[in-house]
């Protein structure tokens, strides 16, 4: 029996509904059920810790592939059964600035390319995701492109910047529509670098005691809910 997979958990707010689970999104379960059951059993950890760790992204990436007939997200095989391996396909230390676009749903806003943009941050339209970030690397270029969630108090989850850091446009489409390819400089660019421009940010690492780091992740973690 397929579970529940955290990333593509149905969410709403007081201004979207939760969006229906579809044939493919249970593919995709079940996808990813298969490869989290084998592999939290041999590294002797539940499988719900699998699911919400690096390896239960990546598995999920995996099966949204599989599950939509093309290569959406680059991402190894062995990152969704070996811990090492899903921690280097992740690792990055790219500056990440959420700008907090807020998506309406007004009459100018339900347009096949807004529904799309909405669906891609739940990861379930990744084909049309692909079009509208094709369409605006196209129109206005990639320094002119925000990352934005509307995820005002905690950020985007981690698992949802691992994927657009994954996330690819076909080369069919591509070749099909002219797209440039999406590459990893553009996509730095998109989730920090453009906006840290705009702001005037200084991105540059800094050094952080670990133990204040422990400490501040601990004092979070107790305040939130």
């Amino acid at each position: 029996m397929a579970v529940s997979v955290p990333l593509l958990a149905p969410r709403s707010s007081d201004e979207h509904d939760p969006q229906p689970k579809r044939p493919v999104d249970r593919r995709v379960e079940e996808l990813v059920t298969t490869v989290g059951v084998g592999a939290a059993s041999r590294l002797g950890i539940e499988l719900a810790a699998y699911l919400s760790g690096q390896m239960g992204t990546a598995a999920t990436l995996l099966a949204l592939n599989e599950a939509h007939g093309d290569v959406y997200f680059d991402v190894p095989s062995e990152a969704a059964v070996d811990p090492a391996a899903a921690e280097a396909t992740f690792r990055s230390r790219a500056a990440v600035i959420d700008v907090q676009t807020h998506p309406v749903r007004t009459s100018r806003a339900t347009t096949r390319g807004a529904e799309a943009l909405f669906g891609f941050l739940m990861l379930r339209r990744p084909s049309e995701a692909a079009h509208v970030l094709g369409k605006l690397l196209l129109a206005v270029g990639p320094a002119l492109i925000l990352w934005g969630t509307d995820s005002v108090w905690y950020g985007p989850p981690p698992a949802l910047i691992d994927a657009f850091r994954s996330f690819v446009i076909p080369e069919p489409m591509q070749e099909r529509y002219g797209y440039p390819a999406l590459t990893p400089e553009m996509k730095a660019a998109i989730l920090g670098g453009n906006a840290a421009g705009l702001y005037g940010v200084d991105t540059a690492p800094s050094p952080i005691d670990p133990a204040q780091l422990a400490e501040a992740r601990a004092e979070l973690a107790r305040r939130l809910p």
